[in-house]
């Protein structure tokens, strides 16, 4: 049958559709459970999915949580398993994480049950990756959207980065456990859903533009679910199990998403740029981190109103194609070490494969982009204004400026001159970019969101 992104999101795991965009779509998922009491059906399920002993995983957080409720239902139901639990505070999914993990395994650990969120995710994803294992997800907390996604956020020599993981076979969400998780966790939620608003438009006008392949349902399946969590905004302030549950099927749906269309351009793009540049800044300078999905979303009011403001005007398409000078390679890498210092040899690499700034590429997009100016307007006309996302964000009790997250107008401003560098990917960053508005957009930006110092 064809995807049809009007279905529940409980249709889609175990299910292989074809599609109008001439691909077939799967997902590793075969099951989720995301209801009240979820947590007493994980022992059959565990059953379903063969797992014979499972590796349970948590930190002192998520163990509070869920874990010892979990493995309480599980020694009842005498179901083998083994556990380790994370002493550490500040738990990242680096190469200390990870090795800490995969010292704990054993031979008889057959597969891994991770209980937790972000972190705890993509450490057992990706070990369960390298280790030819299969892992399920137990969340507690609708903090971000990689339960079910195939790809790990890690830390790697001091550089954010995305690496290939293997996607859950199984995701539970117990809403008794998932409403009462940290607020700020529950807003970074709803701000990573509401990020999708501007990756998806990054990723249709980059099929426009550059030809990149681009699937018009599960844009809509992404679309249908981000709208859904924005009416809920208000219900999520008042921990409403219905509002929560729409959240982290949102979440669910995104890594689906992911793998319908085999990367990440359904879930991420310019607004996640800026949220993975200040976290490396925070993390080098020292500052206490702050969650993923409170920085995308004000990132993406941030870009909202980025993206309107460039749909306001009539782009000088030949003046910036007359513009464009050899790229400097040797002045653009002094640049990128003082904004990612010692994350800047990756960026640098990058580059050097990519070739993202190479002017004759950018004369291109150019050309295309003046070509198809009245299909790019109107595609940015279906974008919500920021003033939306911001209401959209305070609905929730989410902050909506980076201001509000500590960040100050120069290194907001940093962030958005640099930030694109991050991935090899074409969004609002790169346009502006190629037009030559990049520094003038950024300044005006981090003026308007920033904190003044």
């Amino acid at each position: 049958m064809l995807l049809n992104p009007t279905l529940p999101v409980r249709e889609y795991p175990g299910r292989t559709f074809g599609c109008t965009c001439g691909r077939e779509h799967s997902t590793r998922l075969r099951e989720m459970i995301i209801e009240a009491g979820a947590l007493s059906k994980v022992p059959a399920l565990l059953g379903r999915l063969g797992f014979a002993r499972p590796l349970v995983v948590f930190d002192r957080h998520t163990r509070k949580a869920a874990g010892d409720r979990l493995m309480a239902i599980l020694k009842e139901a005498g179901v083998p398993f083994d556990f380790f639990c994370y002493p550490d505070e500040e738990l990242l999914a680096d190469e200390k994480g990870l090795g800490a993990l995969l010292m704990a395994l054993t031979p008889e650990n057959d597969s891994l049950l991770a209980v937790g969120s972000g972190t705890i995710n993509d450490l057992c994803k990706y070990t369960g990756y390298m280790t030819h294992r299969p892992y399920a997800v137990v969340g507690t907390a609708p903090s971000m959207d990689g339960f079910t996604s195939g790809v790990c956020a890690m830390t790697r020599g001091d550089m954010k980065t995305t690496l290939q993981g293997t996607m859950p076979l199984a995701v539970v969400g117990d809403v008794d456990v998932l409403r009462l998780a940290p607020m700020d966790m529950i807003q970074a939620g709803v701000g990573d859903i509401l990020g999708k608003y501007t990756c998806l438009l990054d990723w249709k006008l980059s099929h426009i533009i550059n030809g990149e392949y681009y699937c018009p349902a599960i844009a809509q399946m992404m679309r249908r679910a981000v709208d859904t969590v924005a009416a809920n905004a208000a219900g999520v302030a008042a921990r409403d199990p219905a509002a929560v549950t729409a959240v982290m099927e949102a979440l669910v749906l995104s890594g689906i998403a992911m793998s319908y269309s085999v990367n990440s351009r359904p879930a991420s793009g310019c607004e996640h740029h800026i949220s993975h540049f200040l976290e490396m800044r925070f993390l080098f300078d020292g500052r206490r981190p702050v969650l993923h999905g409170r920085k995308v979303g004000v990132a993406t009011v941030l870009a909202a109103h980025c993206y309107h403001r460039l749909a306001a005007q009539q782009p000088d398409f030949d003046g910036a194609a007359a513009n464009v000078v050899s790229f400097d390679f040797d002045k653009w890498a002094a640049d990128i070490r003082k904004a990612y210092t010692r994350a800047a040899d990756g960026v640098i690499a990058l580059e050097q494969s990519a070739h993202k700034n190479d002017p004759e590429r950018i004369r291109a997009r150019l050309a295309s982009m003046k070509a198809h100016w009245p299909e790019i307007r109107e595609a940015i006309d279906e974008l919500p204004s920021a003033g939306a996302v911001e209401r959209m964000l305070r609905d929730s009790g989410a902050p909506a400026y980076p201001a509000e997250i500590g960040v100050e107008v120069p290194l907001l401003r940093e962030a958005v001159c640099r930030c694109k560098e991050v991935r090899d990917r074409y969004t609002l960053w790169q346009m502006l970019y190629d037009l030559g508005l990049l520094d003038s957009y950024a300044a005006e930006a981090a003026q308007r969101y920033g904190k003044t110092e």
